[in-house]
């Protein structure tokens, strides 16, 4: 029976039964999504082995088989960035390079929008491909379709599918992200604003084999981002920025966009 561990070892952050957030190794070691992914590439630093979704268990059974109180807290195994993470790493930062990780996207046309657009995205190895259009107001909203048509195989990175908002400087402000998990079953999509390092935070998971996930992205007058797949939404808080084009792009993975329209947020 499992622990359910209390705690991410990294991070300390709290990890309660009910958490989608938890990640785990074949001895429960426990890490959060976020020190999983961005930290440890998806690798236990204590085995070696893979990190997976930690099952919930029924409130039911928690009554008579309550979760572990015990925290474990070991930082100083949690200092490597690797694999995903990298790809990760380097879908934030756009045009920057992370050493020893991914290539930048190469320079592309920027399309002057609003679409709608189909892009075919192939990425075999280590290159950022990307496609940008112009955001017609400093405020936008983005709404279209994305699927995974093959992933890639040997190498590190995780298959990754990215839109983004970028600014005047080029810089990705706040991403939806599509990763497919280590046993190449699962997209797991995240929301992350790249200058918040808590931020972040699993939205939703579908079968790699679900055809055309459908997404939004629409910046609110009040400085907050509310991002939507399929019928799972939420809004964050992706501080003061005028939006100055759209990014969508791909890592080892064949990735489809379609109709993919860029207008002005109402």
């Amino acid at each position: 029976m499992l622990e359910l561990r209390p705690n991410c070892e990294c991070c300390d952050c709290d990890l309660p039964p009910e958490s989608l957030e938890a990640r785990i190794c074949s001895f429960e070691c426990t890490f959060c999504a976020s020190c999983a992914d961005v930290k440890l590439g998806g690798k236990c630093p204590n085995c070696g082995g893979e990190l997976v979704i930690r099952p919930r268990r029924p409130p039911a059974a928690l009554a008579t088989s309550p979760a572990s109180t015990r925290r474990v807290f070991k930082p100083q195994g949690c200092n490597v960035i690797r694999g995903a993470a990298l790809a990760l790493l380097a879908v934030c930062l756009g045009p920057s390079l992370v050493k020893g990780a991914v290539l930048p996207p190469e320079d592309v046309a920027v399309a002057p929008g609003p679409g709608p657009y189909d892009f075919d995205c192939n990425s075999r190895g280590q290159q950022i491909v990307q496609f940008l259009a112009a955001a017609p107001a400093a405020r936008v909203s983005i709404r279209g379709y994305f699927h995974f048509e093959k992933t890639y195989f040997g190498t590190e990175w995780a298959p990754l599918a990215s839109i983004g908002l970028r600014n005047a400087d080029s810089s990705l402000e706040v991403t939806l992200q599509g990763e497919v998990n280590g046993e190449y079953t699962r997209v797991e999509i995240y929301t992350v604003v790249p200058k918040l390092s808590d931020s972040r935070k699993l939205l939703v998971m579908t079968p790699l084999t679900y055809r055309y996930i459908p997404f939004s992205i629409t910046m609110n007058a009040d400085g907050t981002v509310s991002e939507s797949v399929g019928t799972d939404a939420l809004t964050l808080s992706a501080g003061s920025f005028s939006a100055s084009s759209v990014q969508l792009a791909c890592l080892t993975a064949h990735v489809k966009f379609r109709d993919v329209t860029v207008s002005a947020a109402q």
